[in-house]
């Protein structure tokens, strides 16, 4: 029984520290808020708006997307991903992310809280 318990109380932790992730599907021109508008408006939940953290993008697809960084509509940076490449974006509160893509695409992306 204790050592269940053990058990138990680990996946808890192993669980409350893993990256939280979603999987975005991209139709043809399609641009989609993945974070940063808040709820409702956001394709991914940022469990760590409130303080830095970091975006870990991956492309899942064939096709290249690209993502964009943006803070009160100014662009600050667009990093374009070919098909396997991933990219680690470091976010403070106000910036948003947002992937636009000409191809049908599909992009996996997780947030961790930044050290």
């Amino acid at each position: 029984m204790k050592n269940l318990f053990l058990l138990f109380s680990l996946s808890l932790v192993v669980f409350a520290c893993t990256p939280k992730s979603a999987v975005i599907v991209l139709e043809s021109n399609q641009s989609m808020c993945i974070t940063g508008k808040g709820q409702g408006q956001d394709g991914a939940i940022n469990p760590y708006t409130n303080g830095n953290s970091i975006a870990k993008v991956e492309n899942l697809g064939e096709n290249t997307f690209s993502v964009r960084v943006q803070e009160d509509y100014e662009v600050l940076q667009t990093i374009t991903l070919k098909a396997g490449e991933k990219q680690s974006i470091p976010l403070a509160p106000g910036k948003e992310i947002y992937f636009d893509s000409d191809l049908p695409a599909e992009a996996g992306i997780a947030f961790v809280k930044a050290k």
